[in-house]
């Protein structure tokens, strides 16, 4: 199970100030989530992809540093050192930071963070862009594409059959209030819209995959992410379960893991799994499902299950609130939907679901 925990809380020292996020769905994501289930599953035959070798970090790093970061410095009306500090690498991330900003690139490249941290904050309090007044995905669309297929056209580049999809914007909502009055105040911090990639009319769901595009306040560009590998071919097709199977294994995962441990808890694909626990240790809490969606699955270049292939899968979320503090967070199962079932490295629900399926 995947702890979908997205933390947008930033606090300044005005008065008390606290972050919350919303988020607007595209009409791309609405129709995958009506059509996704019947386009993937009932005994379809569908073609296999897997990851190709990445071109490095160091040569990723130098692309971004010699192209896009003192183009978006220059937008933005930023210093641009012309020898950025390197001011920390290890064996997964390599970070640098000039005036202002700060890129952090991951793995063999095919992961990027690029921030106008400064110019975020700054933008924010002078513009104070009401909630209401929230850009929509149709208002940011267009200049977010211009921008990938532009300035990151060598990071992110599709295959053939392959299409650049928007999923979602997500909005940073900072607020203040008045401890005379109590009034609160919220305006728009920043904006992130998010793009996935389609394969022959099939999304690929998870963390990989994925480029989304900041912009700040005033709707210029201050940041970027990406988990963005490419793919080809595998040697291999795999055959999908049809509707019924999928349920069953569906209820297969949440009986096994009974009720999940309170929110703050969460098991996560790729790493550690907690232990799951009796129902009766619990606290009590309360489950709401929000959904269905199938088609590819991609963890991200940190997390790829072994032999690196993208696998077929539905995701099914839904929130757990814990009673007694209210505390809510969000829970995704991935459930594999590959006829031919085998135990796969940090995807716990394959080894839940066998050896019974």
């Amino acid at each position: 199970m995947i702890a979908l925990k997205h933390s947008f809380f930033v606090v300044f020292s005005l008065l008390a100030v606290s972050g919350t996020a919303f988020a607007e769905d595209s009409s791309e994501l609405a129709w995958h989530r009506q059509t996704s289930v019947e386009g993937t599953l009932g005994g379809r035959t569908l073609a296999v992809f897997q990851r190709k070798a990445g071109g490095g970090r160091e040569r990723a790093a130098s692309a971004l540093l010699k192209s896009v970061v003192p183009q978006l410095s220059s937008a933005g009306a930023l210093a641009t050192a012309a020898e950025p500090t390197r001011i920390r690498s290890s064996d997964t991330w390599t970070v640098f930071e000039g005036a202002g900003w700060r890129l952090r690139v991951a793995g063999v490249g095919e992961k990027a963070s690029y921030r106008q941290h400064e110019r975020l904050a700054r933008v924010a309090l002078e513009r104070q862009l009401p909630r209401a007044a929230a850009p929509r995905i149709r208002d940011l669309e267009d200049q977010a594409r211009s921008f990938i297929q532009g300035t990151l056209k060598d990071a992110i580049q599709l295959g053939r059959s392959e299409r650049l999809i928007t999923w979602r914007a997500r909005y940073n909502i900072e607020s203040d209030m008045d401890r005379a009055s109590g009034q609160v105040t919220e305006r728009v911090a920043a904006t992130v819209l998010e793009f996935k990639r389609e394969i022959a009319g099939i999304p690929v769901l998870g963390a990989g995959s994925s480029v989304s595009i900041t912009f700040a306040a005033d709707g210029s560009i201050a940041g970027f992410d990406y988990d963005w590998s490419n793919f080809e071919p595998a040697a291999r097709e795999a055959r999908t379960v049809d509707r019924a199977r999928l349920e069953r294994r569906l209820e297969r995962v949440r009986t096994t893991r009974q009720l999940q441990p309170a929110p703050g808890t969460p098991r996560v694909l790729g790493g550690v799994a907690a232990p799951l626990r009796p129902a009766a240790a619990q606290r009590a809490t309360e489950q709401k499902e929000r959904g269905l969606i199938c088609g590819y699955f991609d963890a991200g270049s940190e997390r790829a299950v072994d032999g690196n292939e993208l696998e077929l899968a539905c995701v099914k979320s839904y929130t757990i609130r814990d009673v007694a503090t209210g505390l809510e967070a969000g829970y995704v199962d991935v459930v594999p939907v590959d006829e031919t079932l085998k135990p796969r490295n940090g995807w716990a629900e394959t080894t839940l679901l066998l050896p019974t399926d």
